[in-house]
């Protein structure tokens, strides 16, 4: 199916096939590794080959699996805080726009708690993809053997990649991109 789309070269299937294509380990596609594996993504684009790197590989998972969902809940949490406080705060100015233009006092003004709604919620995830496929297309620029990834592609590999479904069938052909950026 992937030779159907025109997809299959540049896949972790191609590149299982044709040794020339694995990667140089440097900075950058250990970085790679490792985020896949504390993700828990595994997309098997970089592997490990030789019995020491994938006995380490069980050690390095085994501790950074259970950190990285510690740091994801804590990180998770500060921006549900700070999206709070905005919204918050924009719903403030707002009822104090609203009563200025109406003439209410502040006693017949009733006070609710702010809670960010789910719809905006799912509105920043949306924002939050879009601009994450932007900087992998942007990333992933072409050169004299692939394609670059489309943008309709770098959505879909972003959203696999969020919701660490990891299928490995489209990624970005140039992972390793200086992070000097």
């Amino acid at each position: 199916m992937l030779t159907i789309e025109g997809k299959y070269i540049g896949s972790t299937f191609h590149k299982g096939e044709d040794k020339t294509l694995h990667h140089i380990w440097d900075f950058t596609s250990a970085v790679f590794y490792s985020m896949t594996v504390c993700t828990a993504i595994g997309y098997g684009a970089i592997t490990c080959s030789t019995t020491w790197g994938k006995a380490l590989t069980i050690v390095y998972a085994s501790i950074g699996i259970p950190l990285m969902l510690v740091v994801l809940s804590d990180i998770g949490g500060l921006l549900t805080v700070l999206f709070t406080k905005v919204y918050a705060l924009c719903l403030k100015v707002y009822k104090i726009i609203r009563r200025k233009v109406s003439g209410q006092s502040e006693q017949q003004q009733e006070e609710n708690s702010a809670e960010l709604p789910m719809l905006l919620s799912i509105g920043i995830l949306v924002v939050y993809l879009i601009l994450c496929s932007c900087i992998v297309a942007f990333l992933d620029y072409e050169n004299d053997k692939y394609q670059s990834l489309s943008f309709g592609d770098s959505l879909y590999f972003c959203f696999i990649s969020m919701s660490t479904i990891g299928f490995g069938d489209v990624m970005p052909n140039n992972i390793q991109v200086s992070l000097d950026l």
